[in-house]
This record gives structure tokens, C-alpha cells and sequence, in this order.
């Protein structure tokens, strides 16, 4: 496997807090001046492969991890020490105690005899409650007060609506009636004319073309804010030099031009055609359900699914959940992209899906209306293929 290969999975192995520490150790070691020699076996007990005799500092290896010096020796230094590391962690984690868990006995309710309800007192039987509790019978009422009631009532309606019938009649011999007032009508209230709606332009978006790019936190810095994979598609907000601001997240970065492209073919595949291969040629013995069910899935819900990852890491844009054959991609805490690593499938086994979006020497990229399928190319066959959904 090629040095930045080898690099790359051995951060995204190991947990950032364990690195960070080795990072404490190297600075201390190298303290003002050291061999890279001397340092490795004073931090393994063990000797390093590479010669590496020239004298070096905890400032040198700052300046290296910022990438503002390029030597050999400093990498095949600290990815020894990466190794070494990766190995003491697996050696604590196999030597963790399995704890059986004892059988709890079963068990088995007493049937038990609802007791049958017995009153406090004896009830009365009929001839009782009649003596002592005699019925208290009323006269019947008479029907002649009845229609009488009726009728009255029918009277007073009567009387009632005729008033309120013949009122206005009566009330016109007495009352003179008023002239009617001219009412000048309201002059129409004026309409206002509609505004022209203004159509926002659409924004311009741009695609990274290779399948490792720095994005800058500063234009004219090098410190790196983000990095991202081919096939990325990000919205444009300002151009400078040779550079584009695109939108990261809540935050923005630099693109370098150079390294994307702003044409992009539509999809031919339909999400079926790309689907089916991945169920195919990918191994998702791993995955109780199909790889798309996982997407919008929430991170608390995956866990509950999968159990708790190998190990995790971060950056500025996602989460990274690792488990043994792959790794999720998080965003705000939702399930964005599935990548399964060391995986056997060639390049030549995504012939059959046709033409790609775009293809270099180290990638592919194939689309669907709702998927993006991706393929990275190791330096030792063992590849590493991608799927996402096209945001």
C-alpha cells in the first residue's frame, strides 16, 4: 500500500485522541534536536527500518504536520509510530474478559382461587322491602288542565306575533316618514400597480474533479478547513484569483479552480440500474437491510441497529462511524453516505455500468436521479467504493 494510502487509513483507524497524544510524545521526544533514529527506538524499543540520521526538532515535525516541509524520513517515521500505536490498541482491546451472563430462573406464577363476594348484610327479599318501604302513589293528573295549559299558550303566541306583524302597520299613521338622504357614492379607490417580480438567477454551483482536494480556511493560507473527495458538489459564493468560496456547512472555504469543474453530463443510469449493481458486487453481508434503507436514518437509530462503532472520528462538515468492513458518514446527527473499505472489486467491474460522470487515474463516478456511486482506486488493489445520495 503507498505511503499517503497507508496514511490516510491508519487516521481513519485510529481514534483522534490517541493521535493527538502520540503527537505530545513525538514533540517531547524529539525535544531540541534528535535523531529520527534514536526517537522511534525511545518510543517503541524498537528500531526503525529507514536510515534516518538527520538531526530533527519538535519544531521541524509542527512544520511537517502543517505540511510546510516535505521529508521522506518524517513520513515513514510517523507512520511507524501510527502503526505501533494501532497495535497496542488491538492487543488492550483482545485482552478484555467475555463475562457469561448467569440464566435468571423462570418464574411460575401459583395459580390462585378468586374468593367468591360475600355481602356484609343479608339483602331483603321482595315482601320485605314492600313492608317496609311502601311505594308512594300520586293521583293521577286531570287532561281538561292540560288543554287548557295548550291552548293558552297558543293564544299568547298568537297575540304575540300579530303585534309584531301589525306594529310597523299602526306605527306609519302616527309617525311622519323622513326624506330619503342623497348619498353621494365613494369615489373608487385607486389600484396599485403590481410590482415586477425580479427571478433570482440561479446560483452557480461547481464539482470537484480529482479525488483528494484541500479546501483552504484562507485564500491565501494553507491551513486546511476541509477534505474533499471527487464527485463533491458545492454552491459558489465569491471568486478570487485562483480560487472560489464555496459553502461548507454553517461556514465557507476555498476551492482551488484548477482542481474542479463546473460542466456536469446528466445521469444515464436510473437509480434501479445503480442500485442492482451495488446489491451485486458489493459485500453487504454486514448491513441487516439494503444500503439505501440507511440514508436520512437517525444516528441514534444506527446504533441501536449495528451497536456501537469500532471507533469514530470528525471534521468540520461530518461525522465518521467506523465498524469492520466500512463506515457511515453523519450529518446533523442523519445518515448521508455508506463507504465500504478493502474491498476486491476492480475497476473494470464498473464497465458494465457505462459511461461514468467523470473518470481519472485514481477514480470513477457514476449518478443516478438519487444516488452517486464512487470508486477509489488503492495503490495495492484494495479499493474503496462509496454511495451517497445527490444532494
Amino acid at each position: 500500500m503507498h505511503h499517503s494510502e497507508r496514511l490516510l487509513h491508519l487516521h481513519l483507524t485510529i481514534d483522534r485522541t490517541k493521535r493527538f497524544e502520540l503527537h505530545q510524545k513525538i514533540k517531547t521526544s524529539l525535544g531540541e534536536g534528535k535523531t529520527l533514529a534514536t526517537s522511534y527506538i525511545e518510543l517503541t524499543n524498537e528500531a526503525l527500518t529507514s536510515n534516518a540520521l538527520s538531526t530533527k526538532t519538535a519544531e521541524d515535525f509542527e512544520a511537517w504536520l502543517r505540511g510546510e516541509e516535505k521529508d521522506e524520513g518524517f513520513l515513514a517515521y510517523y507512520i511507524g509510530l501510527l502503526e505501533n500505536c494501532l497495535h497496542k490498541q488491538e492487543d488492550v482491546q483482545s485482552e478484555e474478559p467475555v463475562i457469561a451472563l448467569k440464566p435468571e430462573p423462570v418464574k411460575v406464577p401459583k395459580e390462585t382461587t378468586k374468593p367468591r363476594y360475600v355481602p356484609e348484610k343479608p339483602v331483603p327479599s321482595r315482601a320485605e322491602r314492600a313492608h317496609y318501604y311502601p311505594a308512594d302513589i300520586q293521583p293521577a293528573r286531570s287532561k281538561r288542565r292540560g288543554i287548557k295549559t295548550l291552548v293558552a299558550t297558543l293564544l299568547v303566541l298568537l297575540l304575540a306575533g300579530g303585534a309584531y306583524i301589525g306594529y310597523p302597520y299602526v306605527k306609519s299613521f302616527f309617525v311622519a316618514e323622513k326624506a330619503p338622504t342623497n348619498i353621494k357614492e365613494a369615489p373608487p379607490t385607486p389600484v396599485a400597480e403590481e410590482e415586477p417580480v425580479i427571478e433570482e438567477s440561479p446560483s452557480r454551483q461547481l464539482w470537484l474533479a480529482e479525488k483528494n482536494v484541500n479546501l483552504l480556511m484562507d485564500v491565501e493560507g494553507t491551513e486546511v478547513a476541509y477534505i474533499g473527495d471527487i464527485g463533491d458538489r458545492y454552491e459558489v459564493v465569491s471568486e478570487e484569483d485562483a480560487y472560489a468560496e464555496v459553502k461548507l456547512g454553517n461556514t465557507t472555504a476555498w476551492a482551488p479552480l484548477d482542481q474542479t469543474t463546473t460542466e456536469w453530463p446528466e445521469p444515464v443510469l436510473t437509480d434501479a440500474q445503480l442500485i442492482d449493481w451495488v446489491d451485486v458486487n458489493v459485500n453487504n453481508e454486514w448491513l441487516p437491510s439494503s444500503p439505501t434503507s440507511y440514508f436520512g436514518m437517525p444516528k441514534q437509530e444506527l446504533l441501536d441497529t449495528l451497536g456501537e462503532p469500532m471507533s469514530t472520528d470528525g471534521d468540520v462538515l461530518n461525522e465518521y462511524l467506523f465498524y469492520p468492513n466500512g463506515f457511515f458518514i453523519v450529518q446533523q446527527e442523519t445518515i448521508v453516505a455508506i463507504d465500504w473499505t478493502n474491498t476486491g472489486v476492480s475497476r473494470k467491474t464498473f464497465t458494465d455500468l457505462g459511461a461514468s460522470q467523470i473518470e481519472t487515474d485514481d477514480a470513477l463516478v457514476y449518478e443516478s436521479p438519487s444516488y452517486s456511486l464512487r470508486l477509489f482506486v488503492g495503490a495495492t488493489g484494495q479499493n474503496r467504493i462509496r454511495l451517497t445520495t445527490v444532494q
